[in-house]
């Protein structure tokens, strides 16, 4: 059942497509996730760019965001200073596992 949508989103974060909800998903013998017809027909590609970035998320979830997004997330990220600890942390949680898909 899927349960998801795509919805504007931030002020502090500038206007970006936000996919909220849920989908359960499988991942095939080639671990492989498949991304929803939904999602990906609800993106303007020309836009936003192709695919996605996927990374782990807090709480056992996955964050998935659009290449355009993403690096502004990433521009955001980078802005905390390499001195701070807890900031490095962050990072390695939210960059080690990012992977691009297409």
């Amino acid at each position: 059942m899927s349960l998801v949508k795509v919805v504007e989103s931030g002020e502090k974060w500038e206007k970006v497509k936000m996919f909220t909800g849920e989908y359960h998903h499988t991942i095939d013998d080639k671990n492989r996730l498949a991304i929803p017809a939904l999602l990906r027909e609800c993106i303007d590609t020309n836009v936003e760019g192709k695919g996605f970035f996927i990374t782990r998320g807090l709480d056992g979830c996955l964050f998935m965001f659009t290449p355009s997004s993403w690096h502004n997330v990433v521009s955001k990220i980078e802005q905390h200073s390499f001195a701070d600890m807890k900031a490095r942390q962050f990072q390695r949680l939210f960059f080690f596992r990012g992977t691009e898909n297409s």
